[in-house]
């Protein structure tokens, strides 16, 4: 049943993305949004918009953080994650929790989005490039955690930036993989996921 929801969403986001290259094209356009003259810290020179980045992203880290450990739907949601089926026994509409969750995730990448938009250029497929490196971030953390997710985000920007800087920034995409082998190599369930044992 997973293999085939994972399928039918592959599918489902191919014919999103056709439909959206015939409405809007595959042309790139700017999203001009002035923040203002950047911040000059020594030789450092920090655009407003990073800031604003960083800033609303911990607001809504916060907000997730929140509503999933102190509300009853956070909860609900929780035990739908970890057991569908004891979610069942315990009286909990399973496929609102799955439709709530969907709806959180679509609201989280089109806020992504909005705020890569103003320092990038906007087009059909730009969350593919971002899309691949979360994912590296979330194996990299360790898949179903927050804190993890978040940790696994600032190493892979911070290799990748590192790596631009002082190896060569002809090869940044490759070091987040880079750092996802390592990691996978030392720790394969990533740095703060849980082993599973498996009785024979």
């Amino acid at each position: 049943m997973a293999q085939l929801g994972i399928i039918a969403g592959f599918g489902i986001s191919m014919v999103l993305q056709n439909v959206a290259f015939l409405i809007w094209s595959a042309r790139a356009v700017p999203l001009p949004v002035s923040f203002g003259m950047p911040i000059e810290l020594g030789n450092i020179v920090l655009p407003k918009s990073y800031l604003w980045i960083v800033g609303i992203t911990l607001i809504l880290m916060l907000g997730l953080h929140l509503f999933l450990r102190h509300t009853r739907i956070g909860l609900a949601v929780r035990a739908v994650a970890y057991n569908k089926d004891i979610a069942y026994l315990m009286g909990i509409n399973v496929p609102l929790m799955i439709s709530v969750l969907f709806g959180i995730g679509c609201a989280l990448a089109a806020a992504a989005g909005v705020l890569i938009g103003p320092i990038n250029y906007v087009e059909v497929l730009m969350g593919t490039g971002i899309l691949i490196k979360a994912f590296a971030a979330a194996v990299v953390g360790g898949f179903g955690n927050l804190p993890g997710a978040v940790l696994g985000g600032l190493l892979v920007g911070v290799t990748e930036s590192l790596g631009a800087g002082y190896l060569s920034g002809n090869y940044k995409d490759i070091y987040a993989f880079i750092l996802l082998i390592a990691v996978l190599m030392v720790r394969p369930s990533g740095i703060f996921g849980v082993n599973i044992r498996v009785k024979a």
